[in-house]
């Protein structure tokens, strides 16, 4: 506790504990004129030294049963369709689901690949497959109507 702090930036700095990480904390006090002290509470949370560090992040649970080949030629497909070459992006996105039929994004992705080649029966059919292991995803649902606007649009040109 600390009283009588007068208003300004603080560094508060931990880093006499033996057995835990230095900690430090940047803390401002606005003290407003003619108002009683203000009561400023800080949440500290010492790091065991040693500890192995964690990395935060989010995981994609839809990548959760894929084998790690599959998600490495899924991952190749996604690099070649970004450098613009949207045939070897469906090689590999082919070699994906060989190696995982039930990979819902690789359909998806198959699918966006062959309506960027212009091939919307094949974009269709693999969309379908997508739909099929999930029927419920926004991602192949949202894919199937891009496709359905394309189609729409060629007939009324």
């Amino acid at each position: 506790m600390f009283r009588g702090v007068a208003r300004g930036d603080y560094v508060l700095v931990i880093d006499r504990e033996p057995d835990f990480e230095p900690f430090s904390q940047t803390v401002s006090v606005i003290q407003p004129r003619g108002l009683p002290p203000q009561i400023l509470y800080l949440s500290i949370r010492l790091n065991l030294k040693g500890r192995p560090e964690t990395r935060t992040g989010v995981l994609n649970a839809e990548f959760a049963n894929v084998p790690a080949h599959a998600r490495a030629s899924y991952d190749k497909a996604l690099e070649l369709a970004q450098a613009g070459n949207n045939k070897a992006a469906v090689e590999q996105l082919k070699q994906a689901i060989s190696e995982y039929p039930d990979f819902m994004l690789a359909f998806n992705e198959l699918g966006v690949q062959y309506l960027r080649l212009g091939e919307l029966d094949k974009a269709d059919e693999a969309l379908a497959k997508a739909l099929k292991l999930a029927p419920d995803s926004a991602t192949p649902l949202l894919t199937h109507g891009i496709l359905l606007t394309v189609r729409a649009s060629s007939i009324w040109q």
